[in-house]
């Protein structure tokens, strides 16, 4: 990659998902009583976590740090700020490895899980940072508790990408590295930066990395729906996902190319 690029304006971001519209206050007359009692009902969970979250980061608030934290594609958020959003996650975890010498190891699992499955459910519902990390923590392995899964972390990864991630692309490098050879070796880097220009090598490597994986993803049917119905601890063979995902692959890069060049 060319280690200087003229600088411009950002591309708008590819995908957005839908925000989940809330649903409508319902009346529930309580017997015997003639004020009946309103119930508002949450979005999601994601819309719980988000409330706590900004409860208990009093930096938190409209425009401040964490504002963009939930959005479902970060594309246009720093890599520095999507660096702070995830070392967040990364921390909930610091103080039950802290505690770890002074529990039973049962103990440990049991609570190391249960914030676990909080992370988890905090993906499947859209949280890019929370993708961020398991795709981290997938590839490293938690020692006592989770083996590592390198298929899984792909999984996650590609849904962060996708999603406008600017980390989880360079923990996929090896698997991504097909893709920047196919675009360097076709010359399609002139054109790719006709429509977006930067001065920053990482920036135009997570540009492509971000439209590949939603190529990607939607060939190969990888949804945040079906992660949503895995377990969360499995032992799966990367050599398999890597067999399963090669003609995938080589079926996305002239779409890729068509697209971005």
């Amino acid at each position: 990659m060319p280690k200087k690029l003229e600088k411009a304006e950002k591309k708008d971001k590819k995908l957005k998902k839908d925000e989940p519209s809330l649903e409508k206050e319902k009346e529930v007359a309580e017997p015997e009583k003639q004020t009946p009692k309103r119930v508002v009902e949450p979005n999601s969970i994601l819309d719980l976590i988000k409330d706590n979250f900004k409860k208990n980061n009093s930096i938190s608030g409209e425009n401040g740090f964490g504002d963009t934290f939930f959005e479902s594609d970060l594309f246009n958020v720093s890599q520095e700020d999507q660096n702070e959003y995830f070392n967040l996650i990364k921390n909930l975890f610091a103080n039950i490895n802290v505690q770890k010498p002074k529990m039973a190891l049962q103990s440990y699992i049991d609570s190391y899980y249960e914030l676990f499955e909080l992370i988890t459910e905090m993906a499947v519902c859209g949280c890019v940072p929370a993708m961020d990390y398991l795709c981290f923590i997938y590839k490293k392995g938690v020692e006592d508790f989770m083996p590592v899964n390198l298929t899984r972390a792909h999984e996650w990864g590609l849904l962060a990408t996708a999603n406008g991630s600017k980390l989880s692309p360079e923990r996929m490098r090896l698997f991504l590295e097909p893709v920047y050879q196919y675009i360097t070796e076709n010359n399609l880097v002139g054109p790719i930066m006709d429509k977006f220009y930067t001065e920053n090598d990482d920036e135009l490597i997570n540009y492509i990395a971000y439209n590949f994986a939603n190529i990607f993803n939607e060939k190969f049917g990888l949804t945040l729906g079906a992660m949503s119905k895995k377990k969360l601890i499995a032992t799966e063979s990367f050599q398999v996902f890597l067999k399963n995902t090669s003609k995938v692959i080589n079926d996305c890069l002239p779409l890729l190319a068509k697209y971005i060049a």
